[in-house]
């Protein structure tokens, strides 16, 4: 029988996180970046959504020349001792709606609605394909139960890191 291991658990067999959150605060900042528009080709909002993130929780990020950006996480206490561990995704999302649907992406937020265990935008793309990666990040680096060394949260502008200054 095969099982799945999830990133989260192999990150904690290796470097030993020990990530114990309630998805309550993924959920948080998946709806809250759901409110930042996110098409691609328009950061300015989500780029100004995590500064925001990192000024209200005492961070330091670094942003490069193209806008991605790069946010040190310090250890909890006692996990100074283990190997930085990266969390990454990309920001933007693919700005696609039904042709009935009136919807400005530059402007709006994405209608989050729950139809029993799943979450679906009304008519329009939810860009959750590394929306929730950003939100997993976020709630890793905040959450009063996860412990772990220090984090690089690397949030990209597109689902490609290309030529990057960045190190």
């Amino acid at each position: 029988m095969l099982k799945t291991i999830t990133i989260l658990t192999i990150l904690t067999l290796i470097y030993g996180l020990d990530i114990d959150f309630e998805p309550v605060n993924v959920w948080k900042y998946f709806q809250q970046l759901s409110g930042t528009p996110r098409p691609s080709y328009y950061h300015h909002k989500v780029v100004s959504f995590l500064k925001n993130y990192v000024d209200a929780n005492n961070f330091t990020v670094r942003q490069d020349r193209i806008g991605n950006l790069a946010i040190e996480i310090p250890s909890t206490v006692k996990r100074d001792k283990i190997p930085k561990v990266c969390l990454q995704a990309h920001y933007d999302m693919v700005a696609e709606k039904n042709d009935d649907k009136e919807f400005d992406f530059e402007h709006d937020a994405i209608e989050l609605i729950r139809d029993g265990e799943w979450i679906r935008a009304n008519m329009t793309t939810l860009g959750a394909d590394d929306g929730i990666g950003v939100a997993v990040a976020l709630a890793v680096a905040t959450d009063k139960n996860s412990r772990h060394g220090p984090l690089e949260l690397v949030f990209t502008k597109g689902t490609t890191l290309t030529h990057s200054n960045m190190s």
